[in-house]
């Protein structure tokens, strides 16, 4: 069943005890977990009653365990298990026999959730679909599937688009649904009451001028330029940008560079590439800027922009320092210095 289509059926008596959301749109997953977790959990129990855990941290014995396991503060729970293609259940062993007997016989007061990117098909989850696993498929939205599904996240929200707006969305995010949804949203708040929502709103609300210049940020600190990243800093400052907004673009920049750097170091085409990491019309660009830096230090950049974020968010020191002072860092990275370590 496509992700979309439970997210429009659903219904608390209908929901199978046992899901496996399988692709990798996480805006998907997310919303099936939502969308599952209100019509099965009461009222002000969601805090008890949806549970989540790693399948890279957990074996199968502890998870089964905590799917075993009834719960004083809420009637019903549900528990997600992420990345369930880590689990090892290799054939005739104590754990695929635990496994299958759990699917055979569910804890009625349970909703087990499986989350995976993808599974080889040889993976005991697939192998024991006849045992009652409803697979979820959780693959980007395509073509018109994707245009309608932006139609129909403004119209739930009282607002309608024109066409060119549609195209104009899908361009610019591709089938990234998170980004999507966060553009959909500030040109919403941009619109207020009026609810047509217009090319000229999409432009003006995005700032896509000033989102250039984020670009410039990031080829900048790429090229190890600390000038040059700090007299782009400097415009979007100028221009009104709060730093707060500044820190979320380069977060969300880097957090998709890291993806499609770790793509590529798979040698996936391109094509597949774009496809995955939900690039728009610029994924030109992003494959060069993902190019200007290994793995290892898109990992030790996106830990020291979330510290900026937080140090941001603290009161007492000056967040134009702040900005400037972490893009050194990470320009000074690149020379020999860890990210995230004061040069000396």
């Amino acid at each position: 069943m496509q992700a979309t289509v439970f997210l429009k059926s659903a219904s608390a008596e209908k929901i199978p005890r046992v899901l496996l959301l399988l692709g990798v749109e996480t805006h998907l997953k997310n919303r099936v977990v939502a969308r599952a977790a209100k019509l099965l959990l009461a009222e002000g129990e969601s805090d008890a009653g949806l549970e989540r855990i790693d399948a890279e941290e957990a074996g199968i014995f502890e998870i089964l365990d905590k799917a075993s396991m009834g719960s004083l503060l809420a009637g019903h729970r549900v528990l997600v298990v992420r990345h369930a293609g880590a689990l090892k259940v290799p054939a005739k062993s104590p754990e695929l026999s635990a496994l299958e007997q759990c699917l055979k016989s569910p804890n009625p007061d349970l909703t087990l959730i499986f989350e995976a990117d993808s599974l080889d098909k040889r993976h005991a989850l697939l192998k024991l679909k006849k045992e009652g696993i409803e697979i979820i498929e959780c693959d980007p939205l395509r073509g018109n599937d994707l245009r309608g599904w932006i139609a129909s996240y403004a119209r739930e929200r009282g607002y309608s688009l024109p066409p060119s707006a549609t195209t104009l969305i899908e361009e610019l995010f591709g089938s990234n649904l998170l980004m999507i949804r966060n553009a959909l949203d500030k040109v919403m708040l941009y619109c207020g009451g009026r609810k047509q929502i217009d090319y000229e709103d999409l432009e003006k609300s995005l700032n896509m001028a000033r989102d250039h210049a984020i670009w410039e940020v990031t080829n900048a600190i790429g090229a190890r330029d600390a000038d040059a990243a700090f007299n782009s800093l400097g415009r979007l400052l100028d221009e009104g940008k709060h730093p707060l907004q500044i820190s979320f673009s380069l977060q969300m920049q880097f957090r998709q560079l890291l993806t499609v750097r770790d793509l590529l170091d798979r040698k996936l085409p391109h094509d597949k590439v774009a496809e995955i990491a939900g690039l728009g019309r610029w994924r030109d660009r992003v494959f060069r800027q993902a190019r200007m830096f290994s793995t290892t230090e898109l990992h030790r950049i996106h830990r020291l922009l979330f510290e900026l974020e937080n140090s941001i968010k603290s009161a007492g020191v000056d967040e134009r320092y702040l900005l400037e002072y972490t893009i050194y860092r990470i320009c000074r990275a690149g020379l020999g210095d860890p990210v995230g370590e004061r040069s000396t």
